[in-house]
């Protein structure tokens, strides 16, 4: 992965259906336990019990296992698919310097709030606690993520407290004057 976040896509595809097969393998030696219980030649008060717990309790428990094997299985294809599309409009991002400097490109889009987070947390002083970072969708259209580092994050910036009630009531600031710029 060399410095990159992410997860093997392949591996995720592996994993799950490893996961549907331990699920459909489990549901199937329930189905013969069930069976085999059923026909047997075991009599007796203790038989008895035990089918009614089999019925009752230890199939119902089996069976709920193996669901939650294929439903993790489906979980980590979708988190595959989501990489694979969080990948490809990596291969085509680019960044976009704030006004304040010039920023190296982001190595990847966000994917996730913690990779926002470390976005923002990477900014340095040039950038004037404002990014823009402009990445290629699966479509081939430009997309931009504005990334901001918050009000008062650095001296002299863009992102004075001044601007807070502005922009809370949708009137120009010099922080969307930056934006746009950028």
């Amino acid at each position: 992965m060399s410095g990159k976040y992410g997860a093997d896509v392949e591996q995720l595809r592996d994993l799950a259906r490893a996961l549907d097969q331990a699920g459909q393998t489990l549901e199937r030696h329930r189905m013969t336990v069930g069976n085999q219980i059923k026909i047997s030649a075991w009599v007796g008060p203790v038989a008895v019990r035990f089918r009614l717990e089999w019925e009752s309790d230890h199939s119902r428990r089996v069976l709920a296992a193996a669901h939650i094997l294929t439903q993790n299985a489906t979980l980590l294809r979708q988190n595959a698919d989501e990489q694979a599309l969080a990948s490809a409009v990596d291969a085509g991002a680019g960044g976009a310097p704030g006004a304040g400097g010039s920023a190296a490109p982001l190595p990847q889009a966000p994917v996730s709030t913690a990779d926002y987070i470390r976005n923002v947390s990477g900014m340095h002083v040039g950038e004037d606690g404002l990014r823009v970072q402009k990445v290629i969708g699966a479509d081939g259209a430009p997309r931009y993520i504005v990334y901001i580092d918050g009000s008062g994050s650095t001296q002299g910036s863009r992102l004075s407290w001044g601007n807070n009630p502005d922009a809370l009531n949708s009137l120009q600031t010099d922080t969307l004057s930056g934006i746009r710029a950028d």
